[in-house]
């Protein structure tokens, strides 16, 4: 009885701990990718302060980027010689499985998304649904390419825009809030699920790029992908919590009938 009560105990004081694990079940937690400071170019409106991706048990990946240049899409030109405004670029994707082997991937926005003007208050704050798709992709273009040769842009050898491969392989959301946090940066976040996808299912690492078609400023970095030995994710805290408990109590009636 005495080991019983000490089990219990035990077992209450894992709770406490697993109740601030709220998304440990997830291939990848909330994380957030810094992005340097004072490396954009062209002024604060091209800023990026970071972005946010989380990939869910039920493999929906949303990616947040908190940058400045949500209000600005559309409203800015690359110079007296380039063509065309500045707009939203592609959010680009790489996964690696645990033999190195690369898939390269893109959430190709639609034209008419990604040449919105969002000043509009009704606008702000709201979700675009189909915003695009997830393709693979073979190269692109960089910013030199889209806004022309002779374009004011701070980087000229980066894709901005992706040229996909092949059919859709799924679709997706782009959700856009503005003035989204204290610090003044607004948040774009694009959002769509991979299941059935087969680099996604098998891939240990995932990188991330995204930046404005005249790359002032571009936000990217890799991340782990949490896994359990059968190639499954590992089991929130809380799971594990219940089939300790359930033992528990197992073992709590065998010991009053013996």
């Amino acid at each position: 009885m005495y080991l019983i009560k000490n089990i219990l105990k035990s077992l209450s004081a894992v709770a406490l701990f697993t109740c601030t694990q709220t998304f440990a079940g997830d291939l990848v937690p909330l994380t957030t990718l810094t992005d340097e400071g004072s490396d954009h170019k062209g002024g604060y409106e091209f800023d990026i302060d970071n972005m946010e991706v989380r990939w869910t048990e039920s493999d929906q990946i949303s990616l947040s980027v908190n940058t400045n240049f949500l209000n600005f899409n559309n409203q800015k030109d690359t110079g007296t010689y380039g063509t065309g405004n500045i707009v939203f670029g592609d959010l680009f994707l790489t996964t690696y499985d645990e033999n190195g082997v690369m898939n390269q991937f893109a959430f190709v926005l639609s034209d008419l998304i990604r040449n919105k003007s969002y000043l509009d208050p009704v606008l702000q704050n709201h979700t675009e649904y189909n915003a695009g798709g997830l393709y693979r992709y073979q190269g692109g273009k960089t910013a030199k390419e889209y806004h022309g040769m002779y374009a004011d842009v701070a980087d000229s050898s980066t894709n901005v825009v992706a040229t996909p491969v092949g059919s859709v392989l799924t679709s997706g959301d782009m959700h856009v809030f503005t003035q989204y946090s204290s610090d003044g940066f607004d948040q774009l976040t694009f959002d769509f699920n991979v299941d059935g996808i087969s680099a996604f299912e098998s891939a240990t690492q995932l990188s991330l790029r995204w930046a404005m078609t005249c790359a002032n400023d571009i936000a990217d970095g890799t991340i782990n992908i949490v896994r359990g030995p059968d190639n499954t994710t590992i089991p929130e805290p809380q799971t594990l919590l219940l089939m300790l408990l359930g033992l528990a109590g197992i073992a709590y009636r065998r010991k009053n009938t013996a």
